[in-house]
Parts: structure tokens; C-alpha cells; sequence
């Protein structure tokens, strides 16, 4: 019902084509999350996790990032930056928490622009991080941001 309602809002008015399209496209993306969550090969937990400073942490990093990377890129010759390994905590298992954990962390240490995970290690237990800007290495090994 919220994917139609927003159907309706962006088409700015409730004609019958517009309402037989909202319904439409909204059974499809619900068809669509349904048949994906069944046949994903990981499932996610998100239970536990500090989201203040998932959200947070990110958010500030764009507003301390710009200036630094646009400095660095105003620059004649652009340096090539810097490629870091990450500890990330050790995984056990392959469980929910663990695969949301990670995908969170990638995730959140690709927004700002300083930097983007180019892998996740998994037999290492490692991230390795791109940084035009080089920075100090997050010392949590479990939310490294």
C-alpha cells in the first residue's frame, strides 16, 4: 500500500490509469521482494545494530571529506591515493549478523568520497579500502567506520 500511495503522490492525481498502473507496479516489486528473499543465498540480521553510528558516522565523513578530497583533487597531478586492509571481526560462521554487519560496513565506508571498499576478505577477515586522502585505520574491528 505505501509503493502504491507513492505511486500516486509522484503521478500528482488519481485517474483510473493512474491507479491501475500504481497497482500494478506495486504487485510487481511486491512480487518481486517476495521471490528474492526466498531464493537469496544470504539472509540478514538486523537486530544489534548500532545505528546512530552506522548512519552518523558516514554523514559526518562526507561533510569532513569533501573539502579534504576536493583539495587533493584541485591539485595539477592527482596523486593515486592509498589502498588499506581493514581488520574486521573474526567470522566463525557465515551467520545473519555477520553478512549484515559486513554489507552494513561496506556500505557506510563507501558513502563518503575519500573512500569505497573494493573487497570484503572473507578467509581473511579483512576489508581493502581505497583512500584518495589517506587516513588513520579504524581501530573496532566488529563496526570499523
Amino acid at each position: 500500500m505505501l509503493l502504491f500511495g507513492l505511486y500516486l503522490l509522484f503521478a500528482g492525481n488519481a485517474r483510473a490509469d493512474e491507479l491501475v498502473a500504481g497497482l500494478l507496479c506495486s504487485a510487481v516489486v511486491a512480487t518481486f521482494s517476495s521471490l528474492a528473499s526466498r531464493i537469496a543465498e544470504r539472509s540478514f540480521d538486523f537486530r544489534g545494530v548500532p545505528w546512530q553510528r552506522v548512519v552518523c558516522k558516514p554523514l559526518l565523513a562526507i561533510i569532513v571529506d569533501v573539502p579534504r578530497v576536493a583539495a587533493r583533487l584541485a591539485r595539477p597531478t592527482i596523486p593515486p591515493g592509498a589502498v588499506q586492509r581493514w581488520r574486521l571481526a573474526q567470522a566463525s560462521v557465515d551467520s545473519p549478523q555477520t553478512t549484515t554487519r559486513r554489507a552494513l560496513v561496506t556500505l557506510a565506508a563507501s558513502v563518503a568520497p575519500n573512500g569505497f571498499v573494493v573487497t570484503v576478505l572473507t578467509d581473511r577477515d579483512e576489508a581493502v579500502v581505497h583512500r584518495l586522502v589517506p587516513a588513520e585505520l579504524p581501530q573496532d574491528a566488529e563496526w570499523p567506520l
